[in-house]
């Protein structure tokens, strides 16, 4: 098919250069708004309750942790129609939105507005689309003007200019878009499932003992031999150490923040791990939402992590776990767990902390949840015998190279789509006139 190009004249706006055929509006003029529920989540029930936390920075849905309402508490207007999109309006998350384009049943909490587009002028989809460009927040950081307690309410959100192209070329930019979307989702969901393969065996062997015996079967119920240890019952052999005896505990650090020549976002610098890289990164962890100069590094002697190690959050946010995909640095709520000997794999460790009840190491915070380091070098962890562990890395080393290959492939695919979206949101890409009219 031959492409027919689009002959762009711009035009000076509120917003800078657009196409002389697109319009900007304030939001107010094309959506209205409705606010979510006040009703407490539960674990159980109808709806699923959608809430800030189960949506990621990056505008997908997290399933993990997901809560629910009965349908007793949730009236007709509240349910949740496919292609609706939620915008958060207070917090550190204020501003971050979600297309809901599932099929399951759901409403959503008073931290969430729903905004209901005027569809003769814009699409959802294409509005959640550019609610992830700079010119969305860059103007959502200028009207909050950087509050303790950041509020984007309604009354915020409507002023909120917005580029309108026509409908189908609108439709046609959504189209390119959600397609990489699809794809990074697909990548996630078929992590997530790897993930849980892996985790399976790892609880099979090492939490329920049932790792093939010298026999083949499966040694606590076919009659292995048990002893008592600090942690409950272990396989003979096997023994409980601290874990600052199987790998050096590093805690990371940060340059202060007043002397910003220090902190940069450009790749080519020191990745510096926090804990929000941690939530949104999966397994591994290639990049991060800042960078330190080498400088930094060096000057306010910021210990490095390894490529392969395993990365704990112990403030704030307790138990995210990731590995280090390159050498990089992190901030201080952040431990590393720098293995001393081959007596554990950093694969074995990740799936050990997946399954460790951090609640157990108790808060030394009246604020936040959180631990110290004293208590996480103290830590108890299960050392089994080292045969089994090198039988268990190979058995799911496949499964992990796959998971960080698809990681790879999900920062191919968004980093297209960062390179795609502002120039599309402005019309310095245009769609060709032949796929907008097939749209």
């Amino acid at each position: 098919m031959d492409v027919e190009w689009q002959m762009t004249k711009f035009k000076e706006t509120e917003i800078g250069k657009i196409p002389e055929d697109w319009a900007v509006r304030e939001l107010g003029e094309i959506a209205g708004f409705q606010y979510g529920l006040g009703e407490r989540a539960k674990e159980t029930g109808e709806y699923v309750y959608l809430r800030i936390t189960d949506i990621t920075s990056d505008g997908f849905l997290n399933k993990t942790g997901l809560t629910f309402i009965g349908k007793d508490r949730v009236k007709k207007e509240w349910i949740l129609k496919k292609n609706d999109v939620l915008v958060a309006r207070t917090g550190a998350s204020f501003g971050k939105t979600y297309l809901f384009d599932k099929e399951f049943k759901a409403t959503y909490g008073g931290f969430l507005i729903r905004l209901l587009f005027k569809e003769n002028i814009i699409g959802s989809n294409f509005f959640f689309q550019f609610s992830r460009s700079s010119l969305y927040w860059n103007q959502a950081n200028n009207l909050v003007n950087g509050g303790a307690q950041p509020q984007f309410n309604a009354n915020t959100i409507s002023k909120l200019l917005v580029p309108c192209p026509p409908l189908h070329e609108q439709h046609a930019i959504s189209k390119i878009l959600s397609n990489l979307d699809a794809k990074i989702e697909l990548n996630r969901e078929m992590n997530a499932t790897l993930e849980s393969m892996a985790e399976a065996l790892f609880k099979h062997w090492f939490v329920d003992f049932e790792f093939p015996d010298e026999n083949g079967k499966p040694y606590k119920s076919s009659g292995g031999r048990m002893i008592e240890s600090e942690l409950g019952e272990i396989p003979e052999g096997w023994a409980i150490k601290r874990i600052d005896d199987v790998a050096e505990v590093m805690i990371g650090r940060t340059p202060p923040r007043k002397e910003a020549e220090w902190f940069t976002t450009e790749a080519i610098d020191v990745c510096w791990v926090s804990i929000k890289d941690m939530g949104k990164s999966g397994m591994f962890i290639f990049d991060t939402s800042e960078y330190l100069k080498q400088g930094a590094i060096q000057k306010f002697r910021i210990p490095i992590i390894p490529e392969g190690t395993v990365m704990l959050s112990f403030k704030l946010t307790v138990g995210r776990i990731g590995i280090a995909s390159k050498a990089m640095a992190s901030n201080e709520a952040i431990a590393q767990f720098q293995l001393k000997d081959s007596l554990i794999s950093s694969k074995y460790l990740y799936f050990y902390l997946k399954n460790f009840n951090f609640e157990s190491l108790g808060s030394t915070s009246s604020i936040a949840t959180a631990t110290n380091s004293d208590a996480i070098r103290d830590m108890h962890i299960l050392v089994p015998n080292k045969k089994l562990v090198m039988v268990f890395e190979r058995k799911v080393n496949e499964v992990i190279e796959r998971i960080r290959g698809n990681l790879l492939e999900c920062r191919t695919l968004s980093d297209i789509r960062d390179s795609l979206l502002p120039r599309l949101m402005s019309g310095k890409i245009r769609v060709p006139l032949n796929v907008v009219d097939k749209t």
